[in-house]
């Protein structure tokens, strides 16, 4: 039976987008059980970021409980699930649960993991970056060097087209710290015309990619930034707004690829896709979309099985919460160990259901 729940969870510091700052992280726990299973995934949609809202997402899963219900009671393949959710598709974040939460159930049914069941190969721990906000130099380098001390070898720094005290901030790191890196995340802000001066002032500092530098329509318009940076560049919102398959098929360049899964949606699609494209796994970078604990442990499989081997991702959500759903199965804050039978999933009864509100 299927049953779903709200939730709620405060963050540490409020969190702040195009739309408005916002307190808490809400979503939507996605329960099946049955008299041998009981599992959880997560549906939730990041305001100003994914196209559809909550209430939108609960809605749809309101509507179609019952055939949602009827599918998942009957034994099925990955393939059979994939083609389910194609044909009833409406929102990427309710596909990303749907799909979570049927590989969870085969896995429980077949007693395999995931990776034995799609035949991929996995990494059993994954790097993690962490992230600094905007702040003045004191508070930057307080900040990260705490991170440093804490394990953390790649820094990711938000960066708008006044660059303030970043450049030189980070040439202080980075001389003081010979094994760290940068990632640059711009969010669109540098104008197009700027990219070359703008990425100059961290010439011959160790910066991994420039995420996104200005706004770009086309994939046309992407490779000219990335031919006029000094440095790769990153591609993230363009993935989900112009199709994952269409603009690596597409690019003349080469970036590295930010892979939110809850905007793309149907897992065993996204797998296919990026499994197509063997040559850019060190640049497939995975990273949640601020999704509790359940949403991020399914995040940090997919990145084992597809993501980049040698190279961070963006899993540290935890540190944004002052509790999570449940204790995420990291070794510390900079390495995401995967169990050695690589659940994936977490049962109703392991996590924390005083945060949960059942859905009528």
């Amino acid at each position: 039976m299927l049953d779903l729940y709200r939730y709620q969870l405060p963050f540490k510091k409020p969190f702040t987008t195009g739309v408005g700052t916002f307190k808490y992280r809400e979503g939507l726990i996605l329960r099946y059980h049955s008299s041998d299973i009981d599992l959880v995934s997560e549906v939730a949609p990041l305001p100003d970021f994914s196209k559809e809202s909550l209430q939108q997402a609960e809605t749809n899963l309101i509507s179609n409980k019952q055939q949602i219900d009827n599918f998942l009671t009957r034994k099925f393949t990955p393939a059979e699930l994939s083609s389910w959710i194609s044909d009833q598709s409406k929102y990427p974040s309710v596909d990303f649960g749907l799909s979570s939460l049927g590989l969870s159930i085969i896995s429980v049914r077949e007693q395999k993991p995931l990776h034995s069941i799609l035949k991929l190969i996995p990494s059993s721990s994954l790097k993690v970056n962490a992230v600094l906000g905007k702040s003045n130099q004191e508070s930057f380098l307080s900040h990260a060097r705490a991170l440093i001390t804490q394990g953390f070898k790649v820094l990711k720094c938000k960066v708008t087209a006044n660059p303030g005290h970043l450049p030189n901030s980070l040439k202080t790191l980075a001389k003081d710290h010979l094994d760290i890196s940068f990632r640059l995340d711009a969010n669109r802000s540098w104008p197009a015309a700027d990219i070359s001066e703008l990425s100059s002032h961290f010439r011959n500092l160790p910066v991994e990619y420039i995420e996104e530098p200005c706004p770009t329509e086309s994939i046309e318009q992407f490779d000219s930034v990335a031919s006029n940076c000094i440095f790769p560049v990153a591609a993230d919102e363009i993935l989900a707004e112009l199709g994952l398959q269409r603009v690596i098929n597409h690019f003349k360049s080469d970036p590295y690829l930010i892979i939110k899964p809850a905007l793309h949606g149907n897992l065993m699609d996204l797998f296919a896709t990026l499994r197509s494209r063997d040559h850019l796994e060190d640049k497939v970078i995975f990273t949640t979309a601020l999704e509790s604990a359940i949403g991020t442990r399914m995040i940090a499989t997919a990145a084992s099985m597809t993501g980049s081997k040698i190279n961070a991702h963006g899993l540290n959500t935890r540190s944004l919460f002052h509790q999570n759903l449940a204790d995420e199965n990291a070794l510390n804050d900079c390495i995401f160990m995967l169990q050695p039978d690589y659940v994936s999933w977490y049962s109703f009864q392991s996590i924390n259901q005083s945060f949960l509100r059942p859905v009528r």
